[in-house]
């Protein structure tokens, strides 16, 4: 049963269109972008002051915000890190309010993914033209997530920088815990059923199952990962040590893991991870940690379309089949009257 439930905009003719002010809400962290996040949040106010559009501005996180904050919204701004995305996403399919991300986190893989930058021009560009792209999303368990969920070292770093973290993070906040899981990982063995079928049976590695092609550090897991082609990437990568697990992490970072004949690699609907190992694997997604299943298991599954995106006017999709929807849609799946936009 699919965790959220969105309003689906219907298709509107490919072409571009001008729009008038419209309503914009915008979800800030205030401790991201090292202390920057209100003067950026700020440029963003006065910008969209003096394009005519009106706004709505909550600095609390996503999870404190109620739909009702957001009536009459026709854009949702999320000012952090991917973090601030991955939490507001509940909220996001619930609404079938377009997302745009302004990035002020470590690694801002949504924002880089469309192109979409920290500049409030850029965003002017992008909500004058107004190009919503449906977006898929994965489902851990009862957890949306946008760009990534994965068991294995990478998990277990985020794990230990969450609970060892002391305000602001940068990458270097994560190299000693990397340094950690380089010399002594943990790799549980994992049995891995994709679409019904075991393709994976008891063997350590790294399990990622991916909808962005971005990861973090560049070390790309799945290159071929697309967010708009209703399925999501499976990848395994064998590993039993810490030499293995380097050398997934160089040939990752290199761009070489799609020439090893060992790394497995499927486009699927939903997986199904289970270890029989006495330990409970660690999971995260999106570079947030999840928390251990008691039954050793985890299931993912795929939710095609759930999330609007409103891209940049230089974004091209990777995918052919999901063309960006002109103009905005009203969130009761009609077209938006004049006086809301």
């Amino acid at each position: 049963m699919p965790l959220v439930h969105f309003r689906q905009p219907i298709a509107m003719p490919s072409t571009s269109v001008t729009l008038g002010p419209v309503r914009i809400g915008i979800i800030a962290n205030p401790r991201a972008g090292r202390g920057k996040a209100r003067s950026v949040v700020g440029r963003i106010e006065r910008a969209l002051n003096d394009a005519g559009h009106t706004h709505f501005l909550h600095q609390a996180g996503p999870i404190a915000v109620a739909e009702s904050d957001l009536a009459d919204c026709q854009a949702l701004l999320l000012a952090g890190g991917d973090g601030t995305v991955h939490h507001a996403l509940p909220l996001a399919c619930r609404t079938g309010i377009p997302i745009w991300h302004v990035p002020l986190g470590t690694e801002n893989l949504f924002s880089r993914a469309f192109g979409m930058g920290l500049s409030p021009e850029n965003l002017l560009r992008a909500l004058n033209a107004f190009r919503v792209q449906k977006c898929d999303l994965g489902s851990a368990g009862d957890t949306p997530f946008a760009l990534m969920c994965s068991v294995g070292p990478d998990a277990q770093i985020v794990h230990d920088v969450n609970a060892h973290r002391r305000g602001r993070i940068s990458r270097m906040t994560y190299v000693p815990w990397c340094i950690r899981q380089m010399l002594r990982p943990r790799l549980p063995p994992l049995t891995i059923e994709a679409d019904g079928s075991i393709c994976v049976r008891e063997a350590p590695g790294i399990a990622v199952v991916a909808n962005c092609h971005r990861y973090g550090f560049g070390i790309n897991p799945a290159p071929e990962a697309m967010m708009d082609d209703g399925l999501l990437d499976l990848v395994f990568l064998p590993a039993s040590s810490s030499l293995g697990v380097f050398a997934w992490a160089m040939r990752g970072k290199f761009g070489r893991l799609r020439s090893s004949a060992r790394r497995l690699h499927l486009r699927v609907r939903e997986v199904t991870i289970r270890s029989t190992s006495d330990a409970p694997f660690c999971i995260q997604a999106d570079g947030e940690p999840l928390p251990a299943r008691a039954d050793g298991s985890l299931h993912i599954t795929t939710l095609p379309g759930a999330l609007h995106v409103l891209l940049p006017t230089e974004f091209q999709s990777r995918s052919s089949s999901n063309a960006p929807l002109y103009p905005p849609s009203g969130r009761d799946g009609s077209p938006p009257s004049s006086s809301r936009i």
